[in-house]
Order: structure tokens, then sequence, then C-alpha cells
């Protein structure tokens, strides 16, 4: 067994397809399905089996592929001590969704620092990939976002995936729509006022079928990756999104604007982080002015 057929394996789960898997990895199918076997002849037990939803890890196989996992990112680690070499660079990692006061506190945090003594990672992700991140410690914390009603199956997953977690902040959704929208000056819009819009959203990445029904029945647009928010909001005719609230100069000089909204959901962001690991002062340096970006916000709405 090596490291090489330990990417291979992930990459498999990532992708749930063999002939994918192989394809990103730039190498022949069947080069990988015999690595595959190799590996699942090494180990004495079977990682893999081919379902209707694709290729899917046996229970010891996905006991073995969260190992795997944690090996990697703790190689990706050792090889950063590489890159970095004799400097006294410090480094942190931030999985986080889309916007609002988590870029203001981001800024801020940014802004405390010396750059030539960090190196600093914002990955705006979903759920899932944010929840995967902290679990095989390749972020050293994370943001997620669930709707309030789901809370407590979030909570619980958590609990399941062994992280610690604390509710940073409930709050109402605000919409951000381009400075040249038509209800830009309205004062409180309201449900009716968005029927002939066009929403735009981020996936979330959740488990919760509920979350996915509500996701299929919406009309609108779907946004995944790194999409340009603001060029689509600017394009896209009366375009708008649900967003956490910030404060009004995190748009200024920028072509948008947010707004307050009267039939806004409520939404939780948690912090989460490993329930073993020992937070690192950059860490809880970010945790302290995360609060204090929050709580700029929070009296405002």
């Amino acid at each position: 067994m090596n490291t090489l057929h330990l990417k291979y394996a992930v990459e498999v789960e990532r992708t749930r397809s063999i002939t994918q898997a192989a394809d990103n990895l730039y190498m022949a199918q069947p080069n990988l399905s015999k690595a595959i076997r190799e590996l699942e002849d090494t180990l004495g037990i079977t990682i893999f089996e081919r379902t209707s939803k694709g290729v899917l890890p046996t229970k010891k196989g996905a006991e073995f592929l969260g190992y795997a996992k944690k090996i990697l990112a703790q190689l990706d680690k050792m090889e950063a001590l590489r890159d970095i070499g004799d400097a006294d660079l410090r480094s942190f990692d931030l999985a986080v969704p889309y916007g609002g006061y988590i870029m203001d506190a981001f800024a801020r945090f940014c802004n405390s620092l010396s750059t030539s003594e960090v190196r600093l990672s914002y990955r705006e992700a979903d759920m899932a990939e944010v929840i995967s991140r902290v679990t095989e410690e390749r972020s050293d914390i994370g943001l997620i976002r669930c709707r309030s009603a789901n809370l407590n199956q979030v909570e619980h997953y958590l609990m399941q995936k062994e992280l610690a977690f604390e509710p940073v902040w409930e709050y109402a959704c605000v919409l951000l729509m381009a400075r040249s929208h038509p209800l830009a000056s309205f004062g409180a819009i309201t449900e009716d006022s968005l029927a002939e819009c066009v929403e735009l959203c981020r996936e979330t990445g959740g488990v919760w079928n509920a979350d996915k029904t509500l996701q299929r029945e919406k009309t609108g647009v779907r946004l995944y990756g790194c999409a340009d928010t603001e060029a689509l909001l600017c394009r896209i005719e009366k375009a708008y999104m649900f967003v956490p609230p910030a404060l009004a100069s995190t748009y200024e000089g920028t072509p948008l604007i947010q707004k307050t909204y009267s039939d806004a959901v409520r939404y939780t962001d948690l912090l989460i982080y490993p329930k073993e690991g020992k937070l690192t002062e950059l860490s809880l340096q970010f945790i302290d002015t995360l609060y204090a970006a929050k709580n700029a916000v929070v009296f405002l709405y």
C-alpha cells in the first residue's frame, strides 16, 4: 500500500465513479480498477460496491476511507512545512458559506495581522465540503449554515461526526441585489414583490432530504462552485439572493445593495472544529473577530 492508493480510493469515493475518478487522476480506467483491487487484497476487505447510485463504499470501506483522508491531510501538512522552509510562518485555513458578516470578520482578521508572518486560506464551500474539511483536519475551523427549523438534525449529525460546534447567530436573511434592480428603491420588500424576479441560490450541500426536496421544488438559478455572484446579480435581469446580514459598509463602492425582507426564513450559522483538537492561536483570534463582526451587525437588524 502507498499514498497513491489512498488518493485513488478517496477520489473514487468523491466521484462515485471509477471512470470519472480515472479521468480526474489522468490515468486509464483499467489501471485504476487494478489499483483498487490490489488495495482491497492488501487490506483483506471490500472497499467499494457498485449500486444504482454509483460506486459506493461498504461499511468497512467507509471506515478505511475515513482513516485514509486523515492520513492524506497529515501528509499535506508535512509537505507544507517543506514549502514554508525555515521561516517563522503560521497558517490558518477557514471554510465557510457565502457572504454577510463572515466576510466582514475575515477582512478585520486580515487587517489585524502581518501578511508576512501568516498564510491565510479562505474557502467558500457548501455544508458537506466544510464538514468534510474540518473532519479531515484540512481546515482549522469551519462555519456551516442551516435553516433554524433543521438545527436539531444538523447538531445530531455533527455529534455523529465527532465535531465540536456552537451556534454563532440565528438571523433572518436579507436580500442582496444590484443597485440598478427595480426593487432597490423599495423599503421592506415582500414575497409578492419578488414574484417576477429571479432568485440565485448557492447549493448548501446538506444531508437532509427535506432541504433537498425544497431545493428541487424552487425555481431560480442554482449556483455551484466559485460562481461570480456579484457579476451574475448585476447581469441577470431582476436577480436577487438571500444572504446573512452585513454592515452597510460591506457593499460600499460596489454595484450591490442589501435590502430587508419581511418574509425571510430564519437561518443559523454554526462554528465547527475537531472535538479533540486544540484550537490554534489564529483560530481563537478569528473566532473573537467573528463574534465582534456579528455583534456589530446584530443591533442593526
